[in-house]
């Protein structure tokens, strides 16, 4: 019943001959053996019309899942977008981001002490001057703790936790003196915005490879969007995790120059423009000597000729 030329029936044979031996399941590769078809013989019989109805079914079905597929990732990565977006818009805002910052500052040396801690109830001397080595000359002094092995045996890892972060809070609140509180508020916006901006880009690098080899996960009878959403959702939260230390680490030790600074640093590079990368003296360029006849304009600009102008700059 189809309209156009038998090269066009031909055609839409064919392709539903293809359609059906590929989706149709093996009640119709039997059906094929039995008949002895080859892969060239067209199916024409209308016994087989449902057949083919299923299998186009089958193709709708498979197109329909790839593009719920591709929604599903697209929507994982949209939620982590709205996240990131809503903690930029704080920043431009203006948002005072003191007690967010004081907030990481208590994660991160809690987090700290803890990995130092491990499965163990306290720390001997060594676990603890190692664990240090990463707190302090940042979050306090060093030399701030002293501890004996008996009085280390009662501190707790919340304990410690507890003393390390009223240290760093000390030390926070002396730097946003040291800089004044409205130039301490507009540095946290700025390192904070710098570092969302950094670990978002290079998230965005990484979730995209993610989505490119997760689907190989199916060999594996394992659903590739399931996978894909529990390994974005890891990802995202060592990212978040990697933001706020990073913010913290830069945000004690970062510095401002003073006007002293900004003045040694005019005057050493004056004298290496004046004296040369080796701290030589520039060597003098040659004046370029150009021909003048006796009776050509005289270059100063007197308007006279050359040899009746008195001008010092070319007659000395």
């Amino acid at each position: 019943g189809r309209q156009g030329d038998p090269g066009e029936t031909r055609f839409y044979i064919s392709l539903e001959d293809d359609l059906m031996r590929l989706f149709g399941g093996d009640r119709i590769t039997g059906i094929m053996e039995r008949m002895d078809l080859d892969e060239d013989t067209p199916i024409e019989s209308k016994m087989l019309s449902k057949a083919i109805e299923n299998a186009q079914t089958t193709v709708e079905s498979r197109n329909f899942q790839s593009r719920k597929s591709v929604l599903e990732y697209d929507d994982v990565m949209n939620k982590q977008r709205e996240i990131i977006y809503g903690q930029r818009k704080q920043v431009l805002d203006g948002k005072d981001l003191k007690e967010i910052l004081l907030g990481m500052t208590r994660s991160a040396i809690t987090d700290q002490v803890a990995q130092a801690f491990g499965e163990q109830t306290a720390l001997d001397e060594a676990g603890f001057r190692e664990m240090l080595t990463g707190l302090e000359g940042l979050y306090f002094p060093k030399d701030t703790f002293h501890f004996t092995e008996e009085e280390l045996t009662e501190k707790t890892e919340q304990a410690l936790s507890e003393l390390f972060y009223d240290e760093a809070e000390k030390t926070y609140e002396a730097r946003e003196q040291e800089f004044t509180p409205s130039i301490a508020r507009e540095l946290e916006r700025v390192i904070m915005l710098r570092v969302v901006d950094e670990y978002w880009m290079d998230h965005i690098d990484a979730m995209d490879d993610l989505k490119q080899g997760i689907r190989l996960r199916a060999y594996a009878n394992t659903d590739p969007v399931i996978a894909y959403k529990q390994e974005s959702l890891t990802m995202f939260e060592e990212m978040i995790s990697a933001i706020q230390n990073e913010t913290v680490r830069r945000m004690f030790s970062v510095r401002i120059k003073t006007n002293e600074e900004v003045k040694r640093e005019r005057v050493a590079k004056g004298m290496t423009e004046n004296v040369g990368g080796d701290s030589t003296a520039p060597k003098k360029q040659p004046r370029k000597v150009t021909k003048i006849g006796r009776n050509d304009p005289c270059p100063c600009g007197s308007g006279k000729k050359f040899k009746n102008c008195d001008c010092a700059e070319y007659h000395s």
